[in-house]
């Protein structure tokens, strides 16, 4: 017997906006920034919303430069439905493009690699589709931003 072979279909345009990271400093994990999230949309066919204020991305950028990524963040469906939302990934590439990133610059996303998988919770019963299915994304890094396509696996 063969097993179906994966495919992705798109989910959603995200952009998450952000405002000035909190450096914590190097620690025991790394070094260590705190990204407040303070808004955004979500916009697809399946499911569309805003992202309420209030999360955070909890960075630790390596010795290399690469990013680890851990989001925690709420959206807020187009029908009012809460949905909790949590992404982990990794943004990596060559020094001078991570060091332009640094700057607030916004270099070609295909010259770095930016991807990120989430998960989702909520107790809205329309919604909970999304806790039941794998999601990948790709993403680039604006100034003030993140803005990833996120796609399920099928």
């Amino acid at each position: 017997m063969t097993l179906p072979v994966p495919g992705l279909a798109f989910l959603a345009h995200v952009v998450v906006e952000l405002d000035a990271p909190l450096d914590l400093g190097v620690t025991d994990a790394g070094h260590r920034r705190i990204v407040p999230i303070v808004g955004g949309t979500v916009t697809g066919e399946r499911f569309s919303g805003v992202v309420v204020p209030g999360g955070a991305d909890w960075q630790v950028i390596q010795a290399d430069g690469a990013t680890t990524i851990d989001t925690r963040y709420l959206l807020r469906a187009d029908d009012g439905a809460l949905v909790y939302l949590r992404t982990a990934g990794v943004r990596a590439g060559p020094p001078d493009v991570l060091a332009a990133l640094a700057r607030g610059e916004e270099p070609d996303p295909s010259s770095y690699y930016f991807r990120v998988t989430a998960t989702f919770e909520t107790s809205a019963p329309q919604h909970a589709w999304l806790t039941r299915v794998l999601t990948v994304a790709v993403a680039r890094r604006r100034a003030s931003a993140v803005v990833y396509d996120a796609y399920t696996v099928t």
